[in-house]
Parts: structure tokens; C-alpha cells; sequence
């Protein structure tokens, strides 16, 4: 079974705590890449994930990496 190409838009304290860990457990689920406006917790986050493509624009993302669905993390 291929894996589903994720791209995530958020890295703030609560994607780190919740979001990141359980999608990274999932087996058939591939992060693609991750944007964030701040770009200090954005190579926090994709360090710690192994996440090589990362974006502060989600428009480039996008584009660059063809994701099957783009999970959004945003405060309420």
C-alpha cells in the first residue's frame, strides 16, 4: 500500500504535542513538508520529525510537493 503524502501548515506548541507525534505513528502516512510563518519553530519541528521540505509560504508547498491532503493546525 502506497502511503498517503501529507503537507502540515503549523508548528506551534500544540501541532508539537499532538498533532506531529500522532501522525508520524501512523504506517501509512508520509510527511511531505510543513510551513510555518515563524521559522524558528519551523526547523525545531522538522528536525525533530525528519521533515526535509519546509515552507513559510503553504502556496509553494503545495505546489512543490503534490500532497494527497494538507492538514491545517491553527489556533481557534
Amino acid at each position: 500500500m502506497s502511503k498517503v503524502k501529507i503537507n502540515v501548515i503549523g508548528a506551534g506548541s500544540m501541532a508539537n504535542l499532538v498533532h506531529y507525534p500522532s501522525l508520524s505513528k501512523i504506517e501509512n502516512v508520509e510527511i511531505v513538508g510543513i510551513c510555518d510563518m515563524n521559522e524558528e519553530k519551523l526547523k525545531e519541528t522538522s528536525k525533530k520529525y525528519k521533515i526535509s521540505n519546509t515552507f513559510t509560504d503553504y502556496k509553494k508547498m503545495i505546489e512543490e510537493t503534490a500532497p494527497d491532503a494538507v492538514y491545517i493546525i491553527m489556533p481557534p
